[in-house]
């Protein structure tokens, strides 16, 4: 039947791809702040322009308005979903939690952590309009700022500062079984 399909897809995409991807780049990184900084780094110098995820950022909201306008939902959460896996695959290929261990290595994780903790909050900006309640439980673990959605959007808003432990963004979907 085509609406079950169309409702294991949506399970999927809850399951999979939000629950999973973006919360647990949001988990992994705001527990990781808040064990080497207390929460939001506060970096030593801007990131330079040319930083990945900077740039992934930027690549994803550079469509974001006009797929809005177009009612093209599935690409919103396409291109937000593929800059949490930058974000993750990011942090992965750092490995702070090695890099942390050589004190000569502070300023380094701290500017990784906040390009991660940056690229989740703008994650979380972009599926505002789509996921009103799970971005904000995202945003708010965040101390995200709030104001104009197309200023939000714009790269390196988050302020340094305390976070508190996180907590899931989205409880797993399941299907209930036909009687």
């Amino acid at each position: 039947d085509d609406g079950d399909i169309q409702q294991q897809r949506l399970l999927d995409l809850v399951n999979n791809d939000l629950a999973n991807t973006i919360g647990n780049l949001v988990n992994r990184s705001i527990s990781m702040a808040r064990k080497w900084f207390e929460g939001v780094p506060s970096l030593p110098q801007e990131l330079p322009s040319n930083h990945p995820l900077k740039q992934a950022a930027q690549a994803a909201v550079a469509d974001v308005a006009s797929h809005y306008q177009e009612l093209r939902f599935h690409a919103v959460a396409e291109q937000a979903l593929q800059l949490a896996i930058a974000a993750n695959g990011y942090l992965s290929d750092q490995a702070p939690w090695k890099a942390i261990k050589d004190p000569a290595n502070r300023d380094q994780v701290a500017a990784d952590l906040y390009a991660v903790l940056e690229a989740s909050r703008v994650v979380g900006v972009v599926l505002q309009p789509l996921l009103p309640e799970f971005s904000e439980r995202l945003l708010q673990q965040l101390n995200a700022p709030s104001g104009d959605w197309n200023e939000l959007l714009n790269w390196g808003q988050l302020t340094p500062g305390p976070l508190d432990a996180p907590s899931p963004l989205l409880q797993r979907l399941e299907l209930e079984e036909p009687i």
